[in-house]
């Protein structure tokens, strides 16, 4: 599972090279097989991740506790967690000021 849309589709790209360079090197059938493969892979990604949210970014003016900041993106101080362990930040209690911070959207 993927936490969000911006990880699905790097993962998708990722596998989408993998296969255009198996498929530089490959016979004729083999070819239109991994091409057809790649096409059904990202069509699902899309599809898939459509429900998903998206990354953002939030820079707190100050520093401030990780549960003020979740609460203040999403009205939710549960989810100072997740803010933490997605932008490593050292000390829950001491969110730094002015250092934009990768969420998801609300």
């Amino acid at each position: 599972a993927y936490d969000s849309a911006d990880q699905a589709a790097g993962v998708g790209d990722e596998i989408a090279t993998q296969l255009d360079v198996l498929a530089n090197d490959a016979g004729d059938a083999l070819y239109v097989a991994l091409m057809d493969l790649r096409t059904a892979l990202l069509r699902h990604l899309t599809i898939a991740s459509d429900d998903l949210p998206r990354l953002n970014t939030y820079t707190p003016a100050t520093t401030l506790p990780a549960l003020v900041i979740a609460h203040t993106i999403y009205g939710d101080a549960s989810r100072a967690d997740e803010i933490v362990a997605r932008n490593g930040v050292r000390h829950p209690g001491f969110v730094p000021g002015g250092k934009a911070l990768e969420v998801l959207n609300a």
